[in-house]
């Protein structure tokens, strides 16, 4: 019997009828214990369980030992020594008390029990884009921890019992120095660690001393294990303790000497004699597994018996059993104490064999195949497993499962995939996994099919389940239609079912045949498989006010129920774990125990037997370990149908036994020893038919896989060895970036001499950066066609100012045997300029003048150029590069440069510039230094030398600037220096201009300059679309608003203003608006355009008006946006829109020109006609629609309405106007489109409801539910049914009332509507005027999961913080206390769907606290959080509704998170605090995607309808 330790730091113990309790220690921890009967508080700070020995030991879940080797010295963090919770014992006196202290003070204590947090042990992970180097990192577990065949799964209930990942616990106690160790008795010795590094040698012995002294161990297999094979699952041995009755007073260890080898692991037998609080000596016992080992990366899960053997009797052996997770830091697990010494020797036990003087420990140990250490799946079981990207093991059993079902294999392989995406086509993913599968040596990745599902890296990290995945055969279902496997899914997996409804005392009966792909069997409760089909197929009894519709024959007792009518070759069945708790209003786990068999007999529940019998051979288990949170899956698959079963953990694949494929993952109580209930069983079961199991399951050969698809996966693996080598070996490689003189001709008109954020280079080499730099020189020259003479290398460098120049020239004769990485001083990339001999600026045969954009064409028709030779480079000249400037078009561009001496004047280069640019000898030019676009220089002086004019600051790459002086006429021009060109030029600016009205317009991009007035640059955008320029608006984006209606960002229009600049448009105030940092990139500017058919300043003139027009039948609703001129009055706006209907075709040429076809506007709030607008008013004096419950409306005016146009109360005698509503229950929760209709009063009601049926076209049955009352004073008088009734009015008063016609809503997702709801406390006025929360909830559109969520506040004022944002009361509200942004973070427990996110703002009661622009954001944690949008809001007064869509999601579905965030930037009249009153948060409510049973419609079995 298992005692369970609590973490509270006091002992529990628990006697034991007929044999001592145990307690369950490691072997660490072997110090001190309580005294009897005083269990004391511990006061470590890791809390250590403890517990007293009454008579016998007690017995506790478990604890571990860290003797097998040395910790590296930055493993852990010592907690404070204390020796409160475990009384020492006596010294005891002896020679080798020193030693023994040595020894014993290397114990390593660490106690684990039961709630004790395994998942912060530090496991590694390879960072390799090869996706075979992953490692799992599960939800539950670390890689090296999944608890998938034991029953324990261990969970943290007391942080005290936490361990940091990286800790090494050191000793909490003063370790017991009285043992001694016998000197003459060499028995293998513990190796333990001490608290002292100098004191951390380890005693061993000899093996051939401990063999001599008789310690043996005798390795035997008890289970039909090859006793050879490394690999095997388990095995049995042995340690004999020989000189036992000095061993058990001697508190020695002894360790197996030769370790028996499982799982590819040694393992070995630790025994201890220790002496506990009470002086009674006892007997340790633990499993010790890879203690040898360094790497902190492997782990292994096994169960063992640990048991001493009775020298006669195999049946009275004294038997404890664990199971544990060996790794680095708990590589052993057992008892302390196993047993008391006085046990073993008393002669009725039977343990101790008196003539040898010793006893036999043995131990039985079952193991998972190990994570972490270099285990071959394929040459252990000829299969291999998938990576683990971190959580992605649930794609990893559901791939393994379709992988075995070689039928659809077949198929796969055979789709038709040569013109597919290699990155987003499924069905190509698909294919190379299995193909990597079936030919691969070693673990196979699913990056690139994760990737082709569009996930991103997150993804992979989120826990999903089995069932998402079956949409992958959805996929390639798809992909199969119209190719020789088309039908392959369905011809496997579909199953059809009957689902019928049957009447009891008549002959009518309903039968609806189905497809289905998997079954969901109901376990709970359910002891079987054979139970869960007879539920499945239970019949319902429709009866009482339940009964059936059964049409002409009215309601009718019946019974419901499914049979199947056929079932597929491959039967996948999902066991229905997870479940919907609706008191927790959360998804459970059933963990009960749920048997399943190896062949199942299925023809009792088919209608009418098939041809073949309906038996099934079970073919795969998939299960689950953890809870409804988290957890890991993992396979057992049985390929062949031969009993041969293999497990597939992710990357490991192992043989197993059919015991634990099937048996083991039952669920439940599997153990009598166990407590709790086992969180590890089976998931999803797949069946193959028996009768076509050689079909479904026929050998894949390789000549059945297509060819092209064979050499297509071959090359494709060829290309990535060779990425993989250049990512390898990238670090020993460099890139240069060659820049030639035709970039700096290209520059024309721009400052600098290219524009390092465009530029191109020309050529690109891969040099590695121990090359010469004659092999660069060398392969330069074979890329530019020259030889290593015709070209210089020139190292570009970016200077202090910004630009980029070139700097420092690289003679071969002087560097020749320096390696690139040396003289580049750089790591990556080498920007070069390279100068060769065919350059242009070398020759002088060319009008430089004439040079613009014909660079490339001089290029290659000038043979000159080819004679040309490159003069050597002399160190006392520098190397100026020239541009020339003319004023009279205002152009500049680069023409040569030159090799100048530092002592040259300006003379002497003019006249050398005058020959080259074949000026007059005599002409007189200007010259300027750019220094930069924001400082030119000029050079007045030409006598002085190039180094006085450059004030020694003279350097290669300078850029001087020339024109000609022209004098007297420079004045007339409109850029006449340089100066003036380069100040001009700093104001330009790249604006792109995307049309308004086409999504994703691409655009187009002008040149612009900031000074540009609005004329000027409509001018301009006019040219180049061919059109009238005063008919062209535009819009300055803004992407921070965002129409709530619309769901886009909105452009604000700019303002027609001939004086307005487009740097008051883009807000810029400097004129340096070009200066950018180098690698900085300049960012576009973006103007919205749209086309006008009138003049903009007419445009303005007018306003828009948004307005629906309804058709006289009430069937055809249309919105309308008019433009009328803000002055205009309603008789205006419906001429206008008199003209529109017409253009839109909503009515009739002839009702155009009918002058009885008369309109009118109506205003429309809350689904109810609100008001009648007269002609003559003023559109001015109309508010705009914006609120989503409240529009205008234009509709015909009826002939028979005529007489009433006059009339100011709608009514004109007896004839009266009435409006007419629907509404549901109560009064205010209105719908559907009211409208009007001309009554009489006294006039039979049943001739007004004769029209106002034939008004809303329904049938005489539907029409017999609706009720109908007239409204007052918000009070509903219900209309008699009686038939006599005359319509009267007269007992009403007050403002005029209205008809309601109250019916069910069945069109409830199309409108919004405004309730007054008094439920549980909920409030809402009438002011709640955009939209209902409580009633989209109470329709069954959307769920609030706003109580799902934890909630955090950046600040808050005290009294008004997270309660008052979810108490359902509009009265009271959050108040923020603190600087902006103010934060409201929403962190759910798992990956949720979030539909919208709703906030109550108002603004008239709140003011300056009410916020005017907010940020939504999500992600999985506050670290990780990206912006779904921004949201301004003008003076709200009520719900706002925020839809929160996936912005990758081209099907626009809500978005999947783990966390929200929503952030307060700003708040009317720039207030400081913010008020908001409520936050909810909707889900939306989803059905199954694919329904396999039916939908019942008694509470009791519809409970049982939703699964995870």
């Amino acid at each position: 019997m298992y005692v369970k330790a609590i973490n509270t730091g006091h002992s529990t113990s628990k006697s034991h009828s007929n044999q001592n309790s145990h307690q369950r220690f490691s072997a660490a921890n072997q110090g001190q214990q309580n005294q009897i009967g005083k269990p004391k508080k511990n006061s470590t700070k890791h809390k250590l369980k403890s517990a007293s020995l009454v008579s016998n030991p007690s017995e506790t879940v478990g604890q571990k030992t860290s003797h097998a080797k040395k910790p590296k010295a930055n493993r852990g963090i010592e907690s404070t020594p204390s020796s409160s919770s475990i009384d020492s014992i006596g010294k005891q006196k002896g020679p080798s008390n020193d030693k023994l202290k040595t020894i014993e003070g290397k114990i390593k204590r660490m106690e684990i029990g039961a709630n004790t947090d395994l998942n912060n042990s530090s496991v590694p992970k390879i960072d390799d884009e090869d996706d075979q180097n992953q490692v799992d990192t599960s939800f539950d577990h670390p890689p090296s921890k999944k608890l998938l065949t034991s029953p324990i799964v261990y969970s943290n209930t007391n942080d005290s019992a936490k361990t940091d990942v990286n800790m090494v616990v050191s000793p909490v106690d003063p370790v017991d120095t009285s043992a001694s160790i016998n000197p003459t008795d060499d028995s293998q010795t513990v190796n333990m660690v001490d608290q002292n590094p100098e004191a951390n040698d380890v005693n061993k012995l000899d093996q051939d001393q401990a063999n001599a002294n008789d310690v043996s161990m005798n390795n035997s297999n008890g289970n039909n294990e090859d006793a050879d094979d490394d690999s095997r699952a388990e095995a049995t041995f042995q340690l004999v303790i020989n000189d036992f009755s000095k061993f058990k007073d001697s508190k020695e260890s002894r360790l197996s000497p030769t370790p028996c080898i499982v799982r590819n692991l040694p393992w070995k037998i630790l025994a201890m004699s220790k002496q506990v609080s009470n002086g009674e000596m006892v007997l340790g016992f633990f499993l010790q597994c890879n203690a040898e080992s360094e790497s902190n990366r492997w782990s292994v899960c096994a169960s063992a018996e640990l048991r001493l053997l009775h020298t006669t009797e195999p049946e009275k052996n004294f038997v404890k059993k664990i199971q544990h997770l060996f790794y680095l830091k708990e590589n052993d697990w057992g008892y302390s104490p196993f047993i008391a010494m006085k046990e073993i020797m008393d002669p009725e036990k039977g343990y101790y064999n008196s003539q040898k003087d010793c006893i036999t420990l043995e131990v039985w140990v079952n193991a998972d195949a190990p994570h972490g250490t270099a285990w071959d799946s394929k040459k252990l079981t000829g299969f291999v497993g998938l990576t683990n990207q971190g959580a992605t093991c649930y794609m990893n059993s559901l791939l393994q499962t379709l992988f075995f079902t070689n039928q659809l294999r077949r198929a796969v392989y055979l789709l038709p995939t040569e013109s597919d995406d290699p990155i987003k086509s499924v069905p190509y993913a698909l294919q190379r996994v299995f193909y990597d599968l079936q030919f691969s040596e070693k673990s196979v990745g699913t990056k690139k099919l994760t990737r082709s599902f569009g996930w991103e890296t997150l993804d992979t990290f989120m826990q999903h389940d089995v069932q998402e995945l079956c949409r992958l055969m959805d996929n390639l279902e798809t992909k199969m239609k119209g190719t020789k496997v088309e039908g392959t899914i369905p011809d496997l997996f579909e199953g059809k079912m009957i689902s019928y409804i049957k009447c009891k005392h008549i002959d009518y009966e309903s039968r609806r045949t189905e497809g289905f792909y998997d079954i969901q069997l109901n376990i709970k409760g359910k002891k079987d498989i054979h139970e869960s089909f007879k539920d499945y197929v239970t019949v319902e009894t429709l009866e009482g006010e339940n009964k059936y519709d059964a049409g002409k024959f009215g309601l009718q007792e019946a019974q419901k129920g499914v049979i199947f009518d056929k079932f597929p070759p491959v039967l996948h069945l999902h066991l229905m774990r997870f479940q919907y708790d609706p008191q927790t209003d959360s998804n459970i786990k059933i963990n009960d125990k749920y048997e399943f068999f190896d062949s199942i007999d299925l023809d009792e529940f088919l209608e009418k037997k098939e041809p073949t019998p309906a038996k099934y051979l079970l073919h795969a288990v998939l299960v689950h370990s953890g809870d409804n949170h988290g957890g890991h899956y993992v396979v057992f698959i049985n390929p062949k149908l031969d009993g041969k079963w293999f497990k597939f953990d992710d990357e490991v694949v192992s043989k197993c036994s059919r015991k634990d494929a099937v048996n083991a993952n039952f669920g439940g109580n599997q153990s009598e020893e166990l407590t709790f209930r086992h969180s590890t069983n089976a998931y999803m079961l797949v069946y193959v038919r028996d009768s076509q199991k050689h079909l479904v399951l026929s050998e894949v050969k390789k000549n059945d896989i297509p060819q092209t698809l064979q050499d297509r996966l071959t090359e494709e693996k060829r290309i990535e060895l060779v990425r993989k080598k250049e990512r390898n070996e990238a670090h020993l490689y460099m890139q240069i970036n060659i820049i030639l003189e035709k970039e700096f001709y290209e520059n024309n008109g721009n400052a600098d001499l290219f524009d390092s954020n465009k530029i191109e280079c020309t050529k690109q080499l891969r040099i590695k950066k121990m090359s010469t730099m004659v092999e660069l020189a060398r392969q330069i020259g074979e890329l530019l066609d020259l030889s290593v003479d015709d070209i210089r290398i020139w190292s570009i460098m970016s200077r202090y100012n910004y630009t980029f120049r070139p700097l420092n020239c690289y003679e071969l004769k002087e560097c020749s045997s320096k390696t690139v990485q040396e003289v580049s001083k750089q790591d990556s990339v080498w920007r070069i300029f390279v100068e060769t001999s065919h350059d242009l600026s070398l020759s002088n045969n060319f009008d430089y003048v004439s040079l613009i954009n014909k660079y490339e064409d001089v290029e290659q028709s000038d043979n000159v150029l080819r004679q040309q030779k490159l003069a050597p480079y002399k160190s006392d000249e520098v190397m100026i590069l020239f541009k020339y400037y003319d004023p009279k078009t205002s152009s500049l561009r680069y023409v040569f440069r030159m090799n100048l001496s530092k002592t040259a004047t300006l003379l002497s280069i003019q006249d050398k510039i005058n020959k080259k640019m074949k000026f007059p000898p005599q002409t007189d030019l200007l010259f300027f230094e750019e220094v930069k676009i924001s400082q030119i220089t000029p050079l007045a002086s030409k006598e002085e030398t190039l180094v006085k004019l450059a004030h020694e600051q003279l350097l290669d790459g300078d850029i001087y600037v020339f024109q000609i002086n022209e004098k007297d006429k420079l004045s007339t021009y409109k850029l006449p220096s340089v100066s003036d060109y380069f100040k001009d030029l700093s104001w330009k600016i790249e604006v792109l201009f995307c049309d308004k009205n086409v999504p994703n317009d691409e655009g187009f991009v002008l040149n612009l300059s900031l000074k540009n007035k609005y004329n000027e640059f409509a001018k301009l955008v006019g040219e180049h679309l061919d059109y009238e320029p005063d008919k062209l608006q535009f819009f300055r984006p803004n992407q921070n608003v965002y129409d709530l209606k619309s769901q886009l960002n909105m452009n604000q229009a700019i303002k027609y203003n001939p004086d307005l600049q487009l740097k008051d448009i883009f807000q810029i105030k400097t004129q340096m608006y070009q200066q950018n940092q180098p690698g900085q990139q300049q960012q576009v500017k973006k103007i919205f355009y749209q086309k006008l058919t009138i003049k903009i300043m007419e445009l303005e003139e007018r306003r828009p008006f948004k307005l629906t027009w309804l058709s006289s039948n009430l069937k055809v609703e249309k919105e309308i946006v008019l433009m009328p001129l803000k002055k205009a009055n309603v008789k205006d706006l419906l001429v206008e829109c008199r003209q529109e209907l017409l253009n839109d075709n909503l009515i009739t040429k002839e009702q155009f020109e009918d002058k009885n076809f008369c309109l009118r506007l109506v205003e429309i709030v809350g689904s109810k006609l609100h008001k009648i607008f007269r002609e003559d008013i003023s559109i001015e004096s109309l508010e705009a629609a914006q609120m989503s419950n409240k529009l205008y409306r234009v509709e015909q005016i009826l002939p028979e309405e005529f007489d009433l146009l006059t009339s100011t109360a709608c009514n004109v005698g007896d004839d009266y106007l009435l409006p007419i509503a629907h509404f549901t229950k109560e009064i205010y929760a209105t719908f559907g489109l009211p409208f009007l209709l001309k009554v009489k009063l006294g006039e039979p009601f049943k001739d007004i409801k004769q029209r106002i049926q034939r008004k809303l076209d329904v049938n005489d049955k539907e029409f017999s539910t609706y009720r109908f009352a007239l409204i007052s004073m918000g009070t509903a008088n219900y209309l008699p049914e009686d038939e006599n009734y005359k319509f009267d009015l007269s007992n009403l008063s007050g403002v005029q009332p209205w008809l309601g016609i109250d019916h069910q809503n069945k069109a409830a997702n199309k409108n919004k509507v405004v309730i007054l709801l008094v439920m549980e406390g909920i409030q809402i006025s009438k002011s709640d005027q955009e939209f209902n929360p409580y009633l989209e909830e109470l329709s069954g559109q959307s769920r609030d999961i706003s109580h799902q969520a934890v909630w955090t506040l950046s600040s808050c004022k005290s009294g008004f913080g997270v309660e008052n944002l979810i108490d359902n009361s509009l009265d009271t509200f959050w108040q923020s206390d603190g600087p902006q942004p103010h934060l409201v973070n929403m962190q759910f427990k798992q990956k949720t769907k979030v539909k919208d996110v709703c906030i109550y703002a108002d603004y008239k009661s709140d003011e300056s606290y009410t916020p005017s622009r907010i940020v939504i954001k999500a992600g999985t944690h506050v670290n990780d959080l990206r912006e779904i949008g921004s949201y301004d809001l003008s003076e709200p007064a009520g719900w706002i509704i925020i839809p929160l869509k996936d912005p990758k999601d081209t099907k626009n579905q809500p978005i999947k998170t783990w966390m929200l965030q929503l952030a307060v930037l700003a708040n009317h009249q720039n207030g400081r605090d913010t008020h908001i009153r409520q936050i909810k948060i909707h889900s939306p409510i989803e059905t199954t995607s694919v329904i396999l049973q039916p939908k019942f419609s008694a509470v009791e079995l519809s409970e049982w309808s939703t699964i995870r």
